[in-house]
């Protein structure tokens, strides 16, 4: 009976947790092209990349939904380059599957929670020798994984069955070491990464970690010159070739070089042992000063770890690595024992990793050695495989542990993880069944053929970690992506990630302010589609002029030349300056002359180092109320998000994040205006640059003016007009 049971153990794990599945997500599962996880955000995002490579792309390393004319290469979308190429060639050379991108996104996340499950199966088995508790903990805890959380827009980084696999696969490879097993290993480390880059950060430490622990143990077998041709088959392999390969078909060369955010997104205790994100706890954060995390640093691990660990911190740290441990009571013990007290190390390892080695990026003398390491800013994530190792740790010490006493406690710790496994999974749910729609508003006549791209009003980019633009409102992503898909049109705008920042400049002229024709209108005849979010009034001026092809009551849809378009700016830039009336109640204004290598206008501008702060103005002025700053920076370099305006007011030294406060692009150069109230009429104004470069800032074009005042200027064709240039 019990040799029967083992044997087929791994069979009712899958079979139970199926059922689970279904109980949760049992329409989604069903009909898996009916729903979208997400309707914007990252999942209509990541959608919509997946769907338009299968169905339009030509090539299999480019992309051209977004960012017209340029395109983007498909890493950089987000889009799963190894499962949307797969089904690119199944739909171009075998049958048609296009219209099933959604369904096929979908089920392959059910597929990678029910693998988890399996997976999970194996090591609790393996550890525990109880088929029963095997298959409980296994669906409990591969339900309550923290990339379900990951369901609604993160799809590439949402398979459950990752972490577990490589926890499952170094219990097998550390008894003997077989290399069959490093090149399995390695071969779908490699698969991973052409799923996600992220997956190397994930799997990489954990990896490393356990060959650390073994080469340490005076009784292990393994050491360091047969570690170093395992991990260089295992982790470097792969890496290599994956990076290789991005190398030679990555054409774009001025990427972010250092992503902003790193300390953001570093891995946080509050993440891993508090439900943050559980309905019945966000009350209760502000009661108890709980500090707020990003999403990114989130993988709740449930009241029983919380529990187990304090009472390891109080009671039962000297005894939890006392060599007679319960772990001994079964076949294989030392190996088991050894292998527990390797996951747990490595799952602390871990978080020490994730949760410090961020903070390495603001130390300019070790930032400058990080080198490829600086483009993995979300280390938060790998609280995944802390989440892992702690729940197998605490489960499988305490079931050992209370074998012949107290033999209810694992069993009374999985039912507790179960009702947060329940509750997470309703809210789950909740949140992923949104239904997809087909935008039946849309004229049929409209083709890819007769159409250069459809630009979005209000305009929207993000990506270029850099400076970018967000509306208001999401809706317009969501309308634009679902317009773009459903008729193979490319978008202007962008939303991805590391974009070129050169193209991100030249995009930003449909975003902020208009002061010319933006510089990437094309010169052909064939017109170009406006999608117009009603609501939002900002964007290009003059629409009224235009008559709609279709419309609702949120949004309108023109079709336009580039001349068209061109000349209803000419037209607003003209009444700009006919309107323009000049008052003198302006502060200061200066063109700075100082040769320099960038600027603004003809002469010079001023110039400063990163990390150095520059005094933009110290003076009393006869202020009536309030007074406007502004000035142009050169935009073409890394780490615009670390700029701040140090602003004197009555509360004291304002730092302003300079990103927020962009009014246009132009050029290559982005103007700067913020509005306050001085402390006794006196303008106290620095820059900085923080962060670890000494890049050179260029800033040209100060202009100080009292509230309602204007500067007005005339020559050579074009108008100034309170700091922006107008063209015509």
């Amino acid at each position: 009976m019990l040799d029967s049971l083992k044997k087929y153990g791994i069979w009712l794990s899958l079979a139970l947790g199926g059922i689970v599945i279904l109980l949760f997500y049992g329409k989604l599962v069903v009909n898996p092209n009916s729903y979208l996880f997400s309707s914007g955000g990252d999942g209509i995002k990541n959608y919509y990349t997946f769907a338009w490579h299968i169905n339009y792309d030509s090539s299999y390393t480019h992309f051209r939904g977004m960012n017209y004319p340029y395109g983007e290469h498909v890493v950089f979308t987000d889009n799963q380059p190894l499962i949307s190429n797969a089904a690119r060639f199944v739909n171009t050379n075998i049958v048609e599957i296009g219209n099933y991108a959604v369904g096929i996104n979908n089920i392959l996340l059910f597929v990678g929670l029910l693998a988890a499950i399996g997976i999970l199966y194996k090591i609790f088995h393996a550890l525990t020798r109880n088929t029963w508790f095997a298959v409980a903990a296994a669906v409990v805890i591969g339900m309550m994984s923290p990339q379900i959380d990951r369901f609604d827009g993160h799809f590439a980084l949402a398979y459950c069955f990752v972490v577990p696999l490589f926890i499952w696969w170094s219990y097998k490879f550390f008894q003997d070491t077989p290399w069959r097993l490093s090149f399995a290993m390695s071969v779908t480390l490699l698969a991973l990464l052409f799923i996600h880059v992220y997956y190397l950060v994930i799997i990489a430490p954990l990896l490393l970690l356990f060959w650390l622990f073994f080469i340490a143990k005076k009784d292990s077998d393994i050491t360091v010159l047969k570690a170093i041709p395992h991990i260089i088959v295992q982790i470097i392999l792969p890496f290599g070739l994956y990076f290789l390969w991005l190398k030679i078909t990555d054409t774009f060369t001025d990427r972010p070089a250092q992503p902003y955010g790193i300390v953001e997104y570093a891995a946080y205790w509050e993440g891993l042992l508090l439900p943050l994100d559980y309905e019945y706890f966000k009350p209760l954060k502000q009661a108890l000063g709980v500090r707020k995390v990003s999403v990114e640093t989130i993988a709740y691990a449930g009241l029983p770890v919380l529990l187990f660990i304090l009472w390891g911190v109080f009671y039962g740290i000297p005894r939890l690595f006392r060599k007679n441990t319960a772990t001994a009571e079964f076949i294989e013990p030392s190996y088991n024992s050894r292998f527990l007290n390797a996951l747990l190390y490595s799952a602390i390892g871990v978080f020490v990793y994730a949760a410090f080695f961020p903070y390495l990026f603001n130390i300019p003398s070790i930032s400058k050695y990080l080198g490829l390491l600086k483009q993995f800013r979300s280390l938060g994530r790998l609280l995944w495989v802390v989440f892992y190792g702690l729940n197998i740790f605490a489960f499988v010490y305490i079931f050992n542990k209370t074998r012949e006493k107290r033999n209810w406690l694992p069993w009374a710790m999985l039912v507790v993880l179960a009702i947060e496994a329940t509750v997470f999974n309703i809210q789950t749910r909740k949140i992923i069944e949104s239904p997809y729609r087909q935008l039946s508003w849309i004229p049929k006549e409209i083709t890819p053929d007769k159409y250069n791209s459809i630009i979005p009003i209000p305009f929207f980019h993000e990506g270029s970690e850099n400076i970018g633009y967000v509306p208001k409102a999401d809706t317009i992503v969501g309308e634009a992506m679902l317009l773009s898909w459903q008729t193979g049109i490319p978008l202007q705008a962008v939303k991805m990630s590391r974009t070129s920042l050169s193209q991100t400049l030249k995009q930003l002229e449909f975003a902020y302010e208009v002061t010319k024709v933006p510089s990437l209108l094309s010169d052909t005849t064939k017109p170009y589609l406006i999608l117009h979010y009603i609501p939002e009034k900002e964007g290009i001026p003059y629409l009224s002029e235009l008559t709609p092809i279709a419309q609702t009551d949120s949004f309108s849809l023109y079709e336009v030349t580039p001349d068209k378009l061109a000349g209803l700016i000419n037209k607003y830039v003209l009444d700009r300056i006919n309107s323009s009336i000049l008052n003198t109640a302006i502060l200061f204004f200066t063109e700075f002359e100082k040769p320099s290598k960038w600027s603004y206008r003809e002469g010079g501008s001023l110039m400063y180092h990163s990390g150095d702060t520059v005094n933009l103005m110290d003076t009393v002025f006869p202020i009536q109320d309030s007074v406007t700053v502004s000035f142009w920076i050169y935009a073409h370099m890394e780490g615009l998000p670390q700029l701040k305006l140090l602003i004197e007011t009555e509360k004291g030294l304002e730092r302003v994040h300079v990103p927020n406060y962009v009014k246009a692009v132009t050029d290559d150069w982005m103007l700067v205006e913020y509005f306050y109230k001085p402390v006794k009429g006196k303008v106290k104004a620095k820059l900085i640059k923080e962060g670890t470069g000494r890049e050179l800032v260029y800033i040209d074009n100060l202009l100080i003016r009292n509230k309602g005042a204007n500067l007005v200027k005339q020559e050579n064709g074009e108008v100034m007009f309170n700091n922006r240039y107008y063209r015509y």
